[in-house]
């Protein structure tokens, strides 16, 4: 149906203006460009297949890593909206606030305490909150596991560590809209535990994190290497296992593969002062990956224009024949 759509309207935008927009391969036209930009840096791609084991269309594919589009000005928002169907009629979505608590946090900071960010991202929070997240993970996750379950099973791994570390640490934890999120509570949060609903990401990683706690979604390790902010990788499904396989790797921090089994307060509250320590070898390789990252913006700018006055020049070369 989508392809009825898109078709006529491709037809009358080559006929006005000579642009041929591939409608009908829409979800493949990047496979037919001479060159493909891709926004993230080398340390970052993915390496193809051997020749031959892929389809023909992409024997040619030609792609350009051009280094981090990441900007303050267009920033990602940690924010997960309840899906409809968990909401029981008695039930409240809960709002804990989404704005970015400066004032906390500039008042922690000046206290000298470590600041631990924890956004476990939207698939877990909201997508699949009441879904069989295992199912999707690889054995990643063991089957049956809801984002519910694996988000609580992280949160309350974190308290008890938060609790154990004490005053010198301070986390502000994301924990979505769902109403029974923090069902689980039986006391009180600890004093070192600001909760939100969700925060202005690359904002709380710029300004404030020592340690990202994260899913590891491929948008939130580039944010987290881009503000120079080590990991603790609890990755959940899709790509997120094999980029918690490249932050251990690359020593951006310290990844829990297998979460359910392998994260315990011990290991966490471990994991968490030995990445807040400014002598972490760990910090020292995710500046050197900041540095492979920045640029994307103005290298993007150089390589279009330069695309630009080639086709100009071969223009004026056509038409000087």
């Amino acid at each position: 149906k989508s392809a009825s759509i898109r078709v006529p309207l491709g037809e009358v935008v080559k006929e006005t203006f000579g642009v041929d927009l591939e409608v009908a391969l829409l979800t493949r036209r990047q496979w037919l460009a001479p060159l493909s930009f891709i926004t993230t840096g080398a340390d970052l791609v993915v390496p193809l297949p051997a020749e031959g084991a892929w389809a023909k269309e992409l024997q040619d594919f030609r792609f350009l890593p051009v280094g981090c589009l990441v900007s303050s000005t267009a920033p990602h928002v940690t924010l997960s909206t309840c899906k409809a169907k968990t909401q029981l009629p008695n039930q409240v979505v809960n709002s804990f606030g989404n704005d970015l608590p400066t004032v906390e946090l500039e008042e922690q900071v000046g206290r000298g305490r470590k600041i631990i960010f924890a956004a476990l991202g939207t698939m877990a929070l909201a997508d699949r909150w009441d879904q069989d997240l295992g199912k999707a993970s690889g054995g990643n996750l063991p089957a049956g596991v809801t984002g519910k379950q694996f988000c609580q099973h992280v949160w309350k791994v974190l308290i008890h560590a938060m609790e154990e570390l004490g005053e010198d640490y301070f986390c502000v934890l994301c924990v979505g809209k769902q109403p029974d999120a923090l069902d689980f509570l039986e006391n009180a949060l600890p004093s070192n535990i600001l909760v939100r609903s969700s925060v202005p990401q690359v904002a709380m990683l710029d300004k404030f994190a020592d340690v990202f706690i994260s899913h590891a979604g491929f948008n939130s390790l580039q944010e987290s290497l881009m503000a120079g902010v080590p990991l603790v990788a609890v990755p959940q499904a899709v790509d997120q296992p094999a980029n918690a396989i490249k932050v251990q790797q690359c020593s951006w921090g310290i990844s829990f593969l297998k979460p359910i089994e392998s994260l315990s307060q011990k290991a966490l509250t471990s994991s968490l002062r030995e990445l807040c320590s400014p002598t972490s070898h760990c910090r020292r390789a995710v500046a050197s990956a900041r540095t492979n990252l920045t640029g994307g913006v103005q290298s993007l700018v150089e390589k279009l224009l330069d695309m630009r006055l080639g086709m100009e020049g071969h223009e004026t070369s056509a038409d000087s024949i």
